[in-house]
């Protein structure tokens, strides 16, 4: 009788702290997804690190992260931030034309296939621990050979204009609307090609993008309190950006959430 009684107060305590545990855990956490590490060519034990979020009803915030073969793991931002917010109901992405994670210090060969494994600390979501699977090596020339190819195309007429306003949407989200000259906003096909004047936007909020833009119009979920800088920038079906006499042609504005 008196085994059943300690097995009864026993099993009482786990159910108690499994309720307590699960009570302290978010709904919702952020989700991670196509985790992937690129070696940076002439920088020893450096990666570049990409991945995508997911958030549903509430916005979350990347604090830090960290990993056991790295000695420094920094968020990199073009705006120099060093938080990432990340909107409700979004898909946003840690990508190579914005805001990423920097290893450097990395233990170990940096071949193709290898598993380095990270932890990202959220402020709503807790530590989340992933695996980087290792890419093939950057290639720095790329992106300068697209752009000059494109150019040597892009010689007829002028080159597009970009502005930007932002309103309140529902439900905490922000509205935001391009008006273009000389551009016009294409899907693209399963084989992109270039069209001159012809692509898509990219949008950015502190140097993290949270999507492609193929209409005039998109969204941006529910945010925490703060300023943030919201951007967006034209690029050619084949991802390239489009420049002018100033430079890549953007548009930027200040979001304040009260």
């Amino acid at each position: 009788m008196r085994r059943s009684v300690i097995i009864a107060a026993l099993s009482l305590v786990l159910i108690v702290g499994i309720l307590v545990w699960r009570s302290q855990m978010p709904s919702d956490p952020v989700g991670l997804s196509a985790v992937q590490a690129q070696a940076m060519q002439g920088e020893a034990g450096v990666a570049h690190v990409t991945l995508v979020f997911e958030t549903t009803d509430e916005p979350d915030v990347l604090i830090s992260a960290s990993s056991p073969v790295a000695s420094q793991v920094e968020i990199v931002s073009p705006m120099g931030v060093s938080r990432l917010t990340i909107p409700a109901r979004s898909t946003p992405s840690l990508s190579s034309d914005g805001a990423y994670l920097r290893l450097s210090g990395l233990e170990g060969d940096l071949s193709e296939g290898r598993l380095i494994p990270l932890t990202l600390t959220f402020l709503r979501s807790g530590e989340q621990t992933v695996r980087a699977r290792v890419g093939e090596p950057s290639d720095p020339h790329a992106q300068h050979m697209a752009m000059a190819a494109m150019a040597a195309q892009d010689t007829q007429g002028p080159a597009p204009t970009l502005a930007m306003t932002l309103k309140p949407a529902a439900n905490g989200a922000t509205l935001v609307r391009m008006q273009v000259e000389n551009f016009t906003f294409d899907p693209g096909g399963k084989i992109p090609q270039h069209v001159p004047g012809h692509g898509h936007g990219h949008l950015y909020l502190d140097g993290l993008k949270l999507q492609r833009v193929y209409t005039g119009e998109a969204l941006i979920g529910a945010l925490p309190a703060g300023r943030y800088e919201v951007r967006v920038t034209l690029n050619s079906n084949l991802h390239v950006p489009y420049r002018n006499a100033d430079g890549q042609v953007s548009a930027a504005a200040a979001l304040v959430v009260q």
